[in-house]
């Protein structure tokens, strides 16, 4: 679908763009006629973006593994191809994230640590580092998402490198907000969906009672229909970002 000629549109960049709560994202935002760019492990299949060939790109990026140069190559190269100067605000949706391993500490292993880790706090670090390199002759409104939760904020037995990750993003969210402070036309902030209906959902029902003491709390979320569906959040977040005047920078967004 092309952008209409003297219509200014925005970019977005999302991570973990072709599943899930990002898939959703990307979906929603295309069909409003947005500029998309979705990084993810797996391609969306060209037949269901082929009619927006013209707006959505996309890239296959492996979060647990060192990424950023190939990346910011690519972003650079898209950012040509699409041309500023019809961008009137950019935006990064660090959404990609996993949940595993879930388990007692004592029972976790190295590789397993390391890779969590990866996915969930370096490199949503890396490609925010990425995304202001790719962006920083763009003096327009500009907007960085760090997905949260409220593991952030509590411990939950089981999920300790997920409470730790989804802490570290936050306080890294503080810094990078405090470190722009000057900048008016830059903002950080974190989006907390909630509860949703994708796969994490479904590996976080897969483990053990011995792994996961909650686990019948999350099967009754699903049984009794309290999960979320992917596109009633995605709308919820693309509501938040569409008026960049309130939007306060350092603060957390939550589902409506």
């Amino acid at each position: 679908m092309a952008v209409k000629k003297n219509m200014k549109s925005k970019l977005f960049v999302v991570t973990g763009g072709s599943n899930g709560f990002g898939r959703a994202v990307v979906q929603k935002l295309l069909e409003k006629n947005h500029f998309v760019i979705s990084l993810s492990r797996s391609l969306i299949l060209k037949k269901e973006v082929e009619m927006y060939q013209s707006t959505f790109f996309q890239f296959k990026v492996d979060f647990s593994k060192p990424f950023s140069s190939a990346t910011q190559r690519f972003l650079i190269r898209t950012f040509s191809k699409i041309n500023l100067k019809k961008i009137d605000q950019v935006c990064l949706i660090n959404n990609a994230a996993v949940i595993h391993p879930v388990d007692r500490i004592e029972n976790l292993f190295e590789k397993e640590i390391q890779k969590h880790i990866q996915v969930n706090l370096a490199a949503p670090i890396a490609m925010t580092q990425v995304f202001l390199k790719a962006t920083s002759l763009f003096k327009g409104p500009k907007i960085v998402v760090q997905l949260t939760s409220g593991a952030a904020l509590r411990a939950v037995e089981g999920w300790a490198l997920y409470c730790a990750s989804k802490a570290g993003l936050n306080m890294f969210n503080q810094v990078l907000t405090l470190q722009n402070s000057p900048d008016q036309n830059f903002k950080a902030i974190l989006y907390s969906p909630g509860i949703m209906d994708t796969s994490m959902q479904k590996n976080i029902r897969s483990v053990k009672k011995s792994q996961f003491p909650l686990i019948e709390d999350f099967k009754r979320f699903k049984k009794e229909d309290q999960l979320k569906a992917p596109e009633v959040v995605a709308d919820d977040l693309i509501r938040i970002l569409s008026d960049f005047s309130k939007l306060e920078s350092g603060q957390t967004y939550r589902i409506g």
